[in-house]
């Protein structure tokens, strides 16, 4: 637990330390994703904002061409959503099935070759703004995976906060 800790710690100074960087949010959204590609792997990386509690829109994404940065949508009224958006937490969709069943894009995640997909709520002020959401491949233990995540994911909460 406490290389965990440490490893956690290590990777929110560098995620913090990014915003004296120029280039913000952005600055902050490519250190916060070479943290995770380094710490846990990942397949792509996008963040969703949440706008008037009911459209989200795509602001971040490594794979610009599958996932574009785009207008806004409706925010899915769906246990998975509201587990996310209401609940707070982390969700994990491990495996093809899961995946398929779960993500009306399914074919995008799997063409990639993600074999799991996790959407991390991000807060700030009470509130939950968006969501980090990561394609992984391979990640053998999902809570270890989600305490790492969860934590992390709330130093873009005041990004997501400022911009609009």
């Amino acid at each position: 637990m406490i290389e965990e800790n440490a490893r956690l710690d290590a990777a929110l100074r560098e995620v913090v330390a990014s915003y004296a960087q120029p280039d913000q949010p952005f600055a902050t959204f490519r250190a916060f994703d070479r943290v995770v590609e380094r710490e846990i792997g990942r397949v792509f990386f996008t963040i969703l904002k949440v706008e008037e509690d009911i459209w989200s829109r795509r602001i971040f994404t490594t794979v610009p061409n599958e996932y574009p940065l785009s207008g806004r949508k409706p925010l899915p009224k769906n246990p998975r959503t509201a587990e996310i958006y209401e609940g707070r937490k982390a969700y994990f969709a491990h495996g093809r099935e899961k995946i398929e069943a779960e993500y009306p894009g399914h074919a995008t995640v799997l063409g990639l070759g993600a074999d799991t997909l996790t959407n991390i709520p991000v807060a700030f002020d009470g509130k939950v703004l968006g969501a980090a959401n990561i394609g992984g491949l391979g990640w053998p233990d999902h809570a270890e995976v989600g305490r790492f995540l969860l934590p992390l994911a709330q130093a873009l909460g005041p990004l997501l906060a400022m911009r609009s």
